[in-house]
Protein backbone atom coordinates (compact mmCIF):
# COMPACT_ATOMS: atom_id res chain seq x y z
CA UNK A 1 0.00 0.00 0.00
CA UNK A 2 -0.89 0.50 1.69
CA UNK A 3 0.80 2.21 0.86
CA UNK A 4 0.51 2.42 -2.93
CA UNK A 5 0.49 6.43 -3.91
CA UNK A 6 3.43 8.73 -4.39
CA UNK A 7 3.83 11.49 -2.07
CA UNK A 8 4.70 14.97 -2.63
CA UNK A 9 6.20 17.44 -0.54
CA UNK A 10 3.91 19.90 2.53
CA UNK A 11 5.02 21.70 4.90
CA UNK A 12 2.25 22.54 6.57
CA UNK A 13 2.39 18.49 8.35
CA UNK A 14 4.92 19.99 10.56
CA UNK A 15 2.12 21.85 12.75
CA UNK A 16 0.21 18.48 13.76
CA UNK A 17 0.30 18.62 17.63
CA UNK A 18 2.53 16.71 19.81
CA UNK A 19 0.75 14.42 22.03
CA UNK A 20 3.26 13.53 24.39
CA UNK A 21 7.52 13.96 24.58
CA UNK A 22 8.34 11.08 23.88
CA UNK A 23 11.33 10.78 21.72
CA UNK A 24 12.94 7.48 19.90
CA UNK A 25 16.59 8.50 18.66
CA UNK A 26 17.96 6.51 15.63
CA UNK A 27 21.15 4.34 16.48
CA UNK A 28 23.79 3.94 13.14
CA UNK A 29 24.13 0.15 12.30
CA UNK A 30 26.20 0.48 9.28
CA UNK A 31 29.03 1.79 7.44
CA UNK A 32 28.18 4.47 5.83
CA UNK A 33 28.80 4.09 1.32
CA UNK A 34 28.07 6.72 -1.31
CA UNK A 35 25.12 6.31 -2.97
CA UNK A 36 25.45 5.61 -7.11
CA UNK A 37 24.21 9.24 -9.14
CA UNK A 38 23.39 6.93 -12.15
CA UNK A 39 22.62 3.46 -10.73
CA UNK A 40 22.37 0.70 -13.30
CA UNK A 41 19.31 -0.74 -14.18
CA UNK A 42 19.14 -4.38 -12.16
CA UNK A 43 16.09 -6.82 -10.65
CA UNK A 44 15.56 -7.04 -7.14
CA UNK A 45 18.46 -7.62 -5.02
CA UNK A 46 18.90 -8.11 -0.92
CA UNK A 47 20.03 -5.35 0.89
CA UNK A 48 19.57 -6.69 4.23
CA UNK A 49 17.77 -9.03 6.34
CA UNK A 50 15.91 -7.72 9.52
CA UNK A 51 16.11 -8.89 12.71
CA UNK A 52 12.37 -8.08 13.48
CA UNK A 53 9.21 -8.68 11.29
CA UNK A 54 9.97 -5.71 8.79
CA UNK A 55 5.51 -4.99 7.47
CA UNK A 56 5.52 -1.83 5.62
CA UNK A 57 8.19 0.57 3.87
CA UNK A 58 8.58 3.90 2.28
CA UNK A 59 10.39 5.13 -0.25
CA UNK A 60 12.52 8.42 0.81
CA UNK A 61 14.18 11.23 -0.82
CA UNK A 62 17.63 10.78 -2.65
CA UNK A 63 16.44 6.87 -3.12
CA UNK A 64 16.42 6.31 1.00
CA UNK A 65 13.70 4.62 2.59
CA UNK A 66 12.28 3.91 5.94
CA UNK A 67 10.81 0.37 6.92
CA UNK A 68 8.84 -0.38 10.18
CA UNK A 69 7.88 -3.84 11.81
CA UNK A 70 7.71 -5.52 14.98
CA UNK A 71 10.01 -7.39 17.20
CA UNK A 72 7.73 -10.77 18.16
CA UNK A 73 9.00 -13.34 20.50
CA UNK A 74 6.53 -15.47 18.59
CA UNK A 75 4.89 -15.32 14.86
CA UNK A 76 1.91 -12.97 15.19
CA UNK A 77 2.70 -11.90 18.48
CA UNK A 78 2.61 -7.97 20.05
CA UNK A 79 6.11 -6.43 20.41
CA UNK A 80 8.40 -3.64 19.90
CA UNK A 81 8.28 -1.31 17.42
CA UNK A 82 11.18 -0.97 14.94
CA UNK A 83 12.03 1.78 12.76
CA UNK A 84 15.26 1.49 10.44
CA UNK A 85 15.87 4.12 7.76
CA UNK A 86 18.42 4.21 4.63
CA UNK A 87 19.99 7.65 3.91
CA UNK A 88 22.79 8.33 1.79
CA UNK A 89 23.93 4.86 2.20
CA UNK A 90 23.79 4.75 5.74
CA UNK A 91 21.65 2.76 8.12
CA UNK A 92 20.16 3.81 11.34
CA UNK A 93 17.87 1.52 13.78
CA UNK A 94 15.82 3.13 16.70
CA UNK A 95 12.96 1.65 18.44
CA UNK A 96 9.43 3.60 19.30
CA UNK A 97 9.53 4.08 22.79
CA UNK A 98 7.39 2.42 25.18
CA UNK A 99 5.08 1.49 22.31
CA UNK A 100 3.99 -2.42 21.70
CA UNK A 101 2.11 -3.25 18.45
CA UNK A 102 0.94 -6.19 16.54
CA UNK A 103 1.11 -3.98 13.32
CA UNK A 104 2.95 -1.02 11.81
CA UNK A 105 2.70 1.13 9.12
CA UNK A 106 5.09 4.38 7.81
CA UNK A 107 4.14 6.49 4.76
CA UNK A 108 6.01 9.27 3.31
CA UNK A 109 4.47 13.27 3.94
CA UNK A 110 7.10 14.90 2.51
CA UNK A 111 10.56 14.64 1.36
CA UNK A 112 11.61 14.82 4.91
CA UNK A 113 9.14 13.85 6.95
CA UNK A 114 7.15 10.15 7.69
CA UNK A 115 4.37 9.30 9.56
CA UNK A 116 4.00 5.48 11.61
CA UNK A 117 0.80 4.63 12.39
CA UNK A 118 0.75 1.24 15.03
CA UNK A 119 -1.93 -0.59 15.53
CA UNK A 120 -2.57 -3.41 18.35
CA UNK A 121 -4.59 -2.69 22.25
CA UNK A 122 -3.20 0.91 21.50
CA UNK A 123 -3.18 2.16 18.29
CA UNK A 124 -0.56 5.19 18.21
CA UNK A 125 0.55 7.83 15.42
CA UNK A 126 3.98 9.09 15.26
CA UNK A 127 5.72 12.07 12.60
CA UNK A 128 9.74 12.18 12.19
CA UNK A 129 11.06 15.00 13.21
CA UNK A 130 14.80 15.14 12.86
CA UNK A 131 16.48 11.67 13.07
CA UNK A 132 14.05 10.95 15.82
CA UNK A 133 10.32 10.76 15.69
CA UNK A 134 7.39 12.25 18.17
CA UNK A 135 3.86 10.78 19.09
CA UNK A 136 1.33 12.85 17.11
CA UNK A 137 -2.61 13.11 19.04
CA UNK A 138 -4.98 11.14 17.37
CA UNK A 139 -8.54 13.25 16.53
CA UNK A 140 -11.25 13.85 19.14
CA UNK A 141 -14.46 11.86 17.92
CA UNK A 142 -17.62 14.04 18.05
CA UNK A 143 -20.69 13.66 19.84
CA UNK A 144 -22.21 10.01 18.72
CA UNK A 145 -18.47 8.38 17.82
CA UNK A 146 -17.04 6.87 20.31
CA UNK A 147 -13.82 3.82 20.95
CA UNK A 148 -12.11 5.21 18.01
CA UNK A 149 -9.68 2.21 16.28
CA UNK A 150 -7.66 3.35 13.33
CA UNK A 151 -6.01 0.38 11.19
CA UNK A 152 -4.41 2.03 8.20
CA UNK A 153 -2.12 5.02 7.20
CA UNK A 154 -1.93 6.78 3.86
CA UNK A 155 -0.66 10.58 2.76
CA UNK A 156 -0.12 12.81 -0.15
CA UNK A 157 0.65 16.33 -0.19
CA UNK A 158 -0.98 18.39 2.89
CA UNK A 159 -3.09 16.23 3.73
CA UNK A 160 -2.68 12.77 6.41
CA UNK A 161 -5.60 10.28 6.77
CA UNK A 162 -6.03 7.66 8.95
CA UNK A 163 -9.16 4.96 8.46
CA UNK A 164 -10.48 2.46 11.03
CA UNK A 165 -13.78 2.43 12.93
CA UNK A 166 -15.96 3.92 16.09
CA UNK A 167 -18.82 2.16 17.75
CA UNK A 168 -21.46 4.65 18.97
CA UNK A 169 -22.83 4.26 22.74
CA UNK A 170 -25.58 1.82 21.13
CA UNK A 171 -22.94 -0.74 19.86
CA UNK A 172 -22.91 -0.42 16.11
CA UNK A 173 -19.85 -0.13 14.44
CA UNK A 174 -19.33 2.42 11.67
CA UNK A 175 -16.54 3.05 9.03
CA UNK A 176 -14.45 6.37 9.87
CA UNK A 177 -11.86 8.57 8.30
CA UNK A 178 -9.71 11.17 9.87
CA UNK A 179 -7.89 13.93 7.95
CA UNK A 180 -5.47 16.10 9.17
CA UNK A 181 -4.16 19.43 7.48
CA UNK A 182 -2.34 22.18 8.45
CA UNK A 183 -1.91 20.59 12.18
CA UNK A 184 -6.22 20.56 12.10
CA UNK A 185 -8.18 16.99 12.39
CA UNK A 186 -11.63 16.57 10.31
CA UNK A 187 -13.16 13.54 11.35
CA UNK A 188 -15.21 12.15 8.08
CA UNK A 189 -17.49 9.06 9.10
CA UNK A 190 -18.80 6.86 5.94
CA UNK A 191 -22.22 8.55 5.31
CA UNK A 192 -24.77 6.43 2.63
CA UNK A 193 -28.75 6.26 2.86
CA UNK A 194 -28.03 3.03 0.21
CA UNK A 195 -25.35 0.24 1.01
CA UNK A 196 -25.21 -0.48 4.60
CA UNK A 197 -21.18 -0.95 5.12
CA UNK A 198 -20.32 -1.21 8.67
CA UNK A 199 -16.61 -0.94 8.68
CA UNK A 200 -13.03 -1.11 7.00
CA UNK A 201 -12.76 -4.20 4.83
CA UNK A 202 -10.69 -7.12 5.96
CA UNK A 203 -7.89 -5.85 3.84
CA UNK A 204 -8.55 -1.76 5.16
CA UNK A 205 -6.70 -0.38 2.21
CA UNK A 206 -6.67 3.91 2.37
CA UNK A 207 -5.17 6.20 0.07
CA UNK A 208 -5.13 10.08 -0.26
CA UNK A 209 -5.35 11.21 -4.31
CA UNK A 210 -5.84 14.22 -5.02
CA UNK A 211 -7.26 15.45 -1.88
CA UNK A 212 -9.86 12.33 -1.64
CA UNK A 213 -9.85 9.97 0.97
CA UNK A 214 -10.35 6.57 -0.98
CA UNK A 215 -11.62 4.02 1.81
CA UNK A 216 -12.16 -0.15 1.28
CA UNK A 217 -14.95 -1.35 3.40
CA UNK A 218 -16.62 -4.84 4.30
CA UNK A 219 -20.18 -5.41 3.47
CA UNK A 220 -21.97 -6.21 6.46
CA UNK A 221 -22.87 -9.82 6.78
CA UNK A 222 -20.83 -10.95 3.85
CA UNK A 223 -16.99 -9.91 4.62
CA UNK A 224 -15.68 -11.14 1.22
CA UNK A 225 -17.61 -8.43 -0.84
CA UNK A 226 -15.87 -5.10 -0.42
CA UNK A 227 -16.00 -1.43 -1.97
CA UNK A 228 -14.54 1.15 -2.37
CA UNK A 229 -15.86 5.01 -1.61
CA UNK A 230 -15.15 8.06 -1.01
CA UNK A 231 -15.47 10.01 2.36
CA UNK A 232 -14.61 12.88 1.86
CA UNK A 233 -18.26 13.96 0.52
CA UNK A 234 -21.22 13.45 2.14
CA UNK A 235 -23.15 11.12 1.18
CA UNK A 236 -19.97 8.42 1.12
CA UNK A 237 -19.21 8.21 -2.96
CA UNK A 238 -19.46 4.93 -4.51
CA UNK A 239 -16.24 4.23 -6.70
CA UNK A 240 -16.63 0.40 -7.55
CA UNK A 241 -16.56 -3.12 -5.92
CA UNK A 242 -12.78 -3.77 -4.86
CA UNK A 243 -13.48 -7.72 -4.29
CA UNK A 244 -16.47 -10.08 -4.50
CA UNK A 245 -16.36 -13.97 -3.94
CA UNK A 246 -19.42 -16.63 -3.88
CA UNK A 247 -20.60 -19.45 -1.11
CA UNK A 248 -19.23 -21.85 -4.09
CA UNK A 249 -15.48 -20.37 -3.76
CA UNK A 250 -14.68 -18.52 -6.91
CA UNK A 251 -14.58 -14.86 -6.55
CA UNK A 252 -11.93 -12.07 -7.03
CA UNK A 253 -9.46 -11.01 -3.95
CA UNK A 254 -8.43 -7.50 -3.07
CA UNK A 255 -4.61 -7.80 -1.55
CA UNK A 256 -3.35 -3.83 -2.11
CA UNK A 257 -4.29 -1.12 -4.72
CA UNK A 258 -3.28 2.00 -6.80
CA UNK A 259 -5.33 4.93 -6.63
CA UNK A 260 -4.52 7.73 -9.06
CA UNK A 261 -7.67 9.25 -8.27
CA UNK A 262 -10.92 8.60 -6.87
CA UNK A 263 -12.30 8.11 -10.42
CA UNK A 264 -9.60 5.90 -11.34
CA UNK A 265 -8.17 2.99 -9.10
CA UNK A 266 -6.84 -0.20 -10.14
CA UNK A 267 -6.98 -3.39 -7.34
CA UNK A 268 -4.63 -5.96 -7.65
CA UNK A 269 -5.00 -9.79 -5.92
CA UNK A 270 -6.51 -13.25 -6.17
CA UNK A 271 -8.88 -14.85 -7.95
CA UNK A 272 -9.90 -18.42 -8.22
CA UNK A 273 -12.98 -19.49 -10.97
CA UNK A 274 -14.14 -23.06 -12.19
CA UNK A 275 -12.23 -24.36 -15.33
CA UNK A 276 -14.37 -27.58 -15.75
CA UNK A 277 -18.22 -28.39 -16.64
CA UNK A 278 -18.81 -30.23 -13.72
CA UNK A 279 -17.39 -27.75 -11.52
CA UNK A 280 -14.93 -29.19 -9.84
CA UNK A 281 -11.96 -27.75 -10.49
CA UNK A 282 -10.83 -23.89 -9.81
CA UNK A 283 -7.58 -22.68 -11.14
CA UNK A 284 -6.04 -19.97 -9.13
CA UNK A 285 -4.07 -17.03 -10.78
CA UNK A 286 -3.45 -13.14 -9.85
CA UNK A 287 -6.04 -10.83 -9.97
CA UNK A 288 -6.46 -7.25 -11.84
CA UNK A 289 -9.22 -5.22 -11.44
CA UNK A 290 -9.60 -1.69 -13.12
CA UNK A 291 -12.12 0.78 -11.89
CA UNK A 292 -12.89 4.03 -14.05
CA UNK A 293 -16.03 6.21 -12.39
CA UNK A 294 -16.76 3.01 -10.56
CA UNK A 295 -16.96 1.03 -14.22
CA UNK A 296 -14.69 -2.33 -13.46
CA UNK A 297 -13.24 -4.12 -15.82
CA UNK A 298 -10.57 -7.18 -16.00
CA UNK A 299 -7.24 -6.14 -16.75
CA UNK A 300 -3.96 -8.34 -17.46
CA UNK A 301 -2.64 -9.94 -14.06
CA UNK A 302 0.31 -12.50 -13.38
CA UNK A 303 -0.02 -16.55 -12.63
CA UNK A 304 0.83 -15.64 -9.09
CA UNK A 305 -1.30 -14.14 -6.61
CA UNK A 306 -0.59 -10.36 -5.96
CA UNK A 307 -0.19 -9.25 -2.71
CA UNK A 308 2.13 -5.83 -3.16
CA UNK A 309 2.08 -3.12 -5.49
CA UNK A 310 3.16 0.53 -6.08
CA UNK A 311 3.46 3.32 -8.58
CA UNK A 312 6.47 4.78 -10.38
CA UNK A 313 6.20 8.17 -11.18
CA UNK A 314 6.03 7.68 -14.69
CA UNK A 315 2.77 6.07 -13.84
CA UNK A 316 3.77 2.70 -14.59
CA UNK A 317 2.88 -0.02 -11.15
CA UNK A 318 5.48 -2.09 -9.68
CA UNK A 319 4.04 -5.63 -8.87
CA UNK A 320 4.98 -8.03 -6.05
CA UNK A 321 3.30 -11.63 -5.78
CA UNK A 322 3.89 -14.75 -3.59
CA UNK A 323 3.73 -18.64 -4.35
CA UNK A 324 0.66 -20.37 -5.66
CA UNK A 325 -1.31 -23.06 -5.92
CA UNK A 326 -2.45 -23.27 -9.57
CA UNK A 327 -5.30 -25.11 -8.79
CA UNK A 328 -7.53 -27.00 -6.35
CA UNK A 329 -10.73 -29.46 -6.32
CA UNK A 330 -12.42 -32.11 -4.45
CA UNK A 331 -9.51 -34.83 -5.10
CA UNK A 332 -5.96 -32.56 -4.89
CA UNK A 333 -4.31 -29.46 -6.24
CA UNK A 334 -1.77 -28.90 -8.88
CA UNK A 335 1.89 -27.37 -8.80
CA UNK A 336 2.70 -24.04 -7.13
CA UNK A 337 3.34 -21.20 -9.13
CA UNK A 338 6.44 -19.21 -8.04
CA UNK A 339 5.80 -15.99 -7.32
CA UNK A 340 7.67 -12.67 -8.36
CA UNK A 341 8.36 -9.58 -9.52
CA UNK A 342 6.87 -7.59 -12.30
CA UNK A 343 6.52 -4.39 -14.20
CA UNK A 344 2.62 -2.90 -15.93
CA UNK A 345 2.74 -0.19 -17.87
CA UNK A 346 -1.09 0.75 -18.61
CA UNK A 347 -3.46 -2.15 -18.46
CA UNK A 348 -0.81 -4.28 -20.67
CA UNK A 349 0.24 -7.49 -19.95
CA UNK A 350 2.64 -7.59 -16.65
CA UNK A 351 6.74 -7.77 -17.56
CA UNK A 352 8.94 -9.77 -15.22
CA UNK A 353 11.76 -8.54 -12.94
CA UNK A 354 14.49 -10.50 -12.04
CA UNK A 355 14.78 -11.13 -8.01
CA UNK A 356 13.51 -13.43 -5.59
CA UNK A 357 10.65 -13.02 -3.79
CA UNK A 358 10.84 -15.81 -1.21
CA UNK A 359 7.65 -16.61 0.00
CA UNK A 360 5.69 -13.71 -0.77
CA UNK A 361 6.51 -9.89 -1.20
CA UNK A 362 5.03 -8.01 1.96
CA UNK A 363 5.78 -4.81 0.50
CA UNK A 364 6.65 -1.89 -2.08
CA UNK A 365 7.54 1.36 -2.53
CA UNK A 366 9.61 4.17 -4.74
CA UNK A 367 9.59 7.48 -5.71
CA UNK A 368 12.14 7.25 -8.79
CA UNK A 369 12.97 3.64 -10.82
CA UNK A 370 14.96 2.88 -7.85
CA UNK A 371 11.96 0.68 -6.23
CA UNK A 372 12.47 -0.83 -2.58
CA UNK A 373 10.31 -4.20 -1.31
CA UNK A 374 9.85 -6.62 1.88
CA UNK A 375 10.04 -9.79 1.17
CA UNK A 376 8.66 -13.27 3.07
CA UNK A 377 10.87 -16.39 3.55
CA UNK A 378 9.09 -18.36 6.40
CA UNK A 379 9.31 -15.98 9.36
CA UNK A 380 12.45 -14.25 7.96
CA UNK A 381 12.01 -11.02 5.98
CA UNK A 382 14.51 -9.17 3.97
CA UNK A 383 14.68 -5.42 2.33
CA UNK A 384 16.11 -5.91 -1.10
CA UNK A 385 16.23 -3.06 -3.77
CA UNK A 386 15.62 -3.09 -7.63
CA UNK A 387 16.97 -0.08 -10.41
CA UNK A 388 14.51 -0.65 -13.15
CA UNK A 389 15.24 0.75 -16.37
CA UNK A 390 13.50 3.69 -17.78
CA UNK A 391 9.65 3.46 -19.52
CA UNK A 392 11.21 3.83 -23.06
CA UNK A 393 13.99 1.50 -22.58
CA UNK A 394 12.25 -1.42 -20.30
CA UNK A 395 12.88 -4.99 -21.57
CA UNK A 396 11.46 -8.55 -20.34
CA UNK A 397 13.81 -10.19 -18.08
CA UNK A 398 13.75 -13.35 -16.79
CA UNK A 399 12.70 -14.02 -13.12
CA UNK A 400 15.32 -16.03 -11.55
CA UNK A 401 14.81 -17.53 -8.13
Amino acid sequence: MSRTIRLIAASALAAATVAAPAVAHARPTGPTAPAAKTPAASGFTPVRTTSYAATTLAATAKDGVVVVGIRRSTPGAAGAVVVEEQRNGRWTTQTLPGVTATDAQVVNATDKQQWILTTGATPTLWRSQGNHYVKVAQPAMPAGLGQWNPRSLAAEGGTVALWGSTRSADGGASATAARLVGGRWTVLPYTSPQRELTGPAPVPLVAVAQGRIVGNLGRAGLARATEAFDVTVTPSRFLGTTSLAGPTGEGWWINDWVVRSARDITTLGTQRFFTDATYTRQAITGSCRHLVDAVRTTCAAPAWGVTAATALPDGRQVIGGEDTTSWVSGTGSGPVVQGGFAVVSGQSTPVPVAGNPGDAVVGLAARSTVTWAITRTGATTTIQRAVLPAASKAKVVAPRR
